[in-house]
């Protein structure tokens, strides 16, 4: 194989020219020496013999191999620098978004905004002190709560506050205000916040963060001073009905001597629970400077239009007459120290179990009758609301036997009533149903009742 010196094509090695461009690969052979012409024969001395001349032979023809032209490449491209703004700028946008993966994990929280302001509302009791008062904070949610981070609490007045009532409200994103919380502010360690003093917390829980949350403000509604005081707490009663929720309600008023009697000004009802609260029991009571307990006063509270107060509402009730002050009034306590709640309200105030007597007739039968129920006290009655009985025996039960037992703060059994439960076209009931009933009168509520046991304890079977 060989190829052409000059274009570089491919050639074979008998061939003289190239296909390709015509160049002569090779010289052509020398042509052959003529022969002599034979001339007259002149009589002399022979001739030396001469050698015939030598073949004439082609010179052999090159090799000539074809290298490719060097490939054109293109100058490597010179890197451009990224600017250091660039750089610090793709930093920062990578931590944001690592901390608010971990903020949406509630592995790290920080704060969001400082609170907004509240006003304060018309008619509050000592205004112009309350006007005086400032309160910041940023807030944060952790754990599902909005948390106030450090407020801080400064009184600008020309005189000492005992203490402040706080209230924070939380915003959505619409600008509803879905959840209020009420927060009584004293002075660690000292008596009264002095004129131009400012204390500062660790932390303030305001309750769960509701959906969608935007923002939170909060403001002083009242404050305390000499003369005109914060009412004290008085706790609630060991045993009383839905402690928990109980627990779980606040009142919070300034109290004033006007005209003789003890009046609460501007008071609020928080309802810190997570579910609607329908009423509460609130007992205040006048204390003398020898701190005894000289005067009692109940009180139910509705809201304003009687409907159930929602889960992290407030309620705020323009004045209340606790009657005629006592002599030598020192101070005030006031106290929740029961809640109703609407009827049906999953898991508040159901219905406890009584155990059937021993030996009773059918025992077979009556071991499986159910009876469930929750109840309430409505005009001093006590009602059961939604009444179930379950017939769970693989026989048709005519009628049953229900007793409902009264039990006081001290789980004293107090009151006793027997019902005869039918369904409703008296007609037996059959295995595995069950039957309604829509309100059951168990009577006069005794004093301090707390809770309702009710159990079936006797079953009629259809004649054969």
């Amino acid at each position: 194989m060989a190829f052409c010196g000059k274009c570089g094509a491919h050639t074979e090695d008998d061939e003289r020219f190239c296909k390709n461009c015509g160049h002569e690969l090779r010289a052509a052979a020398a042509p052959a020496a003529a022969p002599e012409t034979a001339g007259p024969v002149v009589p002399s001395a022979v001739p030396a013999p001469v050698a015939p001349p030598p073949l004439s032979q082609a010179p052999p023809s090159p090799q000539v191999y074809w290298t490719p032209p060097p490939f054109p490449m293109a100058a490597p491209a010179k890197r451009k620098k990224i600017p250091i703004a660039y750089r610090v700028a793709i930093f920062l946008i990578g931590l944001i978004a690592l901390y608010s993966g971990l903020h949406t994990l509630g592995i790290i929280t920080w704060p969001n905004a400082i609170v907004g302001q509240l006003p304060q509302p018309a008619g509050a009791a000592n205004a112009a002190l309350v006007q005086q008062q400032a309160f910041t904070s940023p807030w944060e949610v952790s754990n599902g709560d909005v948390h106030l981070g450090k407020p801080k609490w400064t009184n600008n007045a020309n005189t000492a506050i005992m203490a402040a009532d706080l209230q924070c409200d939380q915003i959505d994103q619409s600008g509803k205000d879905l959840a209020q919380k009420r927060v009584r502010l004293e002075v660690p360690n000292q008596p009264s916040l002095q004129s131009g003093q400012t204390v500062e917390y660790t932390d303030l829980d305001i309750g769960q963060a509701v959906p969608n949350l935007s923002k939170v403000n909060c403001g002083i509604m009242g404050v305390a001073v000499p003369g005109t005081n914060m009412v004290g707490t008085l706790p609630a009663p060991a045993g009383v009905a839905n402690a928990a929720l109980v627990q779980q309600q606040s009142f919070t008023s300034a109290w004033q001597v006007t005209n003789g009697d003890v009046h609460l000004p501007q008071p609020t009802w928080s309802n810190n629970a997570n579910v609607a609260i329908q009423s509460v029991d609130v007992e205040c009571d006048q204390y003398d400077q020898s701190g005894t307990d000289q005067a009692q006063k109940q009180l139910t509270l509705f809201t304003a239009n009687q409907t159930p107060l929602p889960a992290g509402n407030v309620e705020t009730f323009n004045d209340l007459d606790l009657g005629q002050a006592v002599q030598n009034l020192a101070k005030v306590n006031c106290g929740v120290m029961g809640v109703t709640v609407p009827p049906g309200t999953p898991g508040v105030n159901v219905v406890g179990t009584l155990p059937p007597p021993a030996g009773a007739a059918n025992a077979a039968v009556l071991q499986q009758q159910a009876f469930t129920s929750q109840w309430q006290v409505t005009n001093g009655d006590v009602h059961l609301s939604q009444g179930r009985w379950t017939n769970n025996a693989n026989v048709a039960v005519l009628t049953v036997d229900l007793e409902c037992d009264q039990y006081d703060q001290n789980n004293q059994d107090q009151a006793q009533k027997h019902l005869t439960l039918s369904t409703s076209n008296q007609a037996p009931l059959p295995s595995q149903n069950t039957e309604t009933f829509n309100d059951i009168d168990l009577g006069q509520s005794v004093q301090g009742m707390s809770k309702v046991n009710c159990g079936i304890m006797a079953v009629t079977l259809p004649t054969q």
